[in-house]
């Protein structure tokens, strides 16, 4: 073994360097994704997970669930999301997990993991598809195309070269970016939508509407299973916790005051209100915004689609995870593509975002440490039961509205 060493140590100077790693240029080992994304860029990155596409659907969901309803809606996903997000990762941190899936295997078994294994990747279809989608609606708006399928396409051309952005520190630029993209797109919005009247918004209105809000809401602020690679790159994991906090807070104090404000300069706000605008200028600029922030979204999903698939190994070579990224890309295309998009989006925010962020991680924290003093038993337990009906609640008010899309269909 040392005469072999030292020969090919002779024959490549760069042999050695390999030979003490234990690895060659044919037999390489996976390596593990190095930590080096800042509290910063972290905070950047996890606002620019929550607030995508879906804060210009505020004003819409407010409509729905009227002021009140829609502020319940918001306590539920900032604070009730937030604490849920400190259970789940210091959960994570103790037990010595990478990934969703990997906690629930290490607390329940293998077959939970599956469960959530798969949740998560029907969660990050369904995410990756509204950015799809919600590209293409400002490209169909911008370029007066007929057919939506081609706005759909041009979008997804747009972001395929995203995808391919491996590690959390390389989007966090982006991200930044992409925050400020939606702070001038709302403000577009906000400032074009002054010269309407003011129309009052209902305090409250039906159950059906306060369940569409929700998992509107939910959509936003529901996302737990995008955020372990945000957290497991950090340099300092510790840190997450305070940045949970932070980014909540702002995020859900942003799209409280924009929600109620448009939605009552906008009487009948469409899902995405930027298309609302009545001046051309402006709404081809906020609606550039828009495609900024989402193309800026994108790639953060598929590291986290990636991250769910091989956990936080790096592939043996680019080939593995193009063919990995490059199979969640069609499974997105084909979702934004359905006439039932906007259902298909209420339904993986009511049930899978709602179920991972708010039923989960009570239900893990309980199994994983028995017996839990009183206090925090009684917790966990509201939170459960709280999530559980919150999902129950919005998956039958999406699936109805999906069945009754297609009875009128046909």
């Amino acid at each position: 073994r040392i005469v072999k060493t030292t020969s090919s140590t002779m024959e490549d100077p760069g042999a050695e360097s390999r030979v003490a790693e234990g690895t060659s240029l044919l037999d390489r080992e996976p390596r593990k994704a190095a930590k080096t994304t800042s509290a910063w860029g972290a905070g950047w990155t996890l606002a620019k997970t929550i607030d995508g596409a879906g804060c210009f659907a505020m004003p819409w969901a407010a409509q729905q669930a009227g002021s009140v309803g829609f502020v319940l809606c918001l306590f539920v996903g900032v604070v009730v999301g937030a604490a849920s997000m400190h259970t789940l990762f210091g959960l994570k941190r103790r037990v010595g997990a990478e990934s969703y899936a990997e906690l629930t295997e290490k607390i329940v078994g293998r077959r939970a993991a599956g469960v959530v294994r798969a949740l998560v990747g029907a969660c990050t279809v369904g995410v990756a598809s509204a950015y799809i989608a919600f590209v293409g609606s400002c490209v169909q708006h911008l370029a007066g195309l007929e057919r939506r399928w081609h706005a759909v396409a041009i979008a997804a051309a747009m972001a395929l070269p995203t995808t391919f952005l491996a590690r959390v520190r390389d989007v966090a630029a982006a991200a930044r970016l992409g925050v400020w993209a939606v702070v001038l797109g709302s403000a577009l919005a906000v400032g074009c939508g002054l010269s309407h009247p003011v129309a009052p918004l209902a305090r409250l209105t039906t159950l059906a509407g306060f369940d569409r809000c929700f998992s509107t809401v939910a959509f936003l602020f529901c996302v737990h299973f995008a955020s372990f690679p945000v957290e497991h790159s950090m340099a300092e994991p510790r840190r997450f916790d305070r940045v949970v906090s932070v980014v909540f807070a702002s995020t859900g104090l942003l799209n409280v005051l924009f929600g109620l404000l448009a939605a009552s300069l906008y009487p009948r706000a469409s899902p995405i209100v930027v298309n609302d605008i009545d001046a051309s200028l402006p709404r081809a600029a906020s609606q550039i915004c828009l495609t900024v922030d989402l193309l800026a979204s994108y790639p953060i999903v598929f590291i986290a689609a990636v991250h769910n698939l091989v956990g936080d190994d790096e592939p043996r070579g680019p080939l593995v995870l193009s063919t990995d990224r490059l199979a969640v890309f069609l499974a997105t295309v084909a979702v934004a593509l359905s006439e039932s998009f906007v259902n298909i989006v209420q339904l993986v925010g009511g049930f899978g975002q709602a179920l991972l962020a708010l039923v989960v991680p009570p239900l893990l924290c309980a199994l994983a440490r028995r017996p839990l003093p009183f206090s925090s038993a009684l917790l966990h337990a509201a939170l459960f039961l709280l999530g559980a009906f919150l999902v129950v609640s919005s998956t039958a008010t999406a699936l109805a509205a999906i069945l009754a899309s297609h009875s009128a269909d046909s």
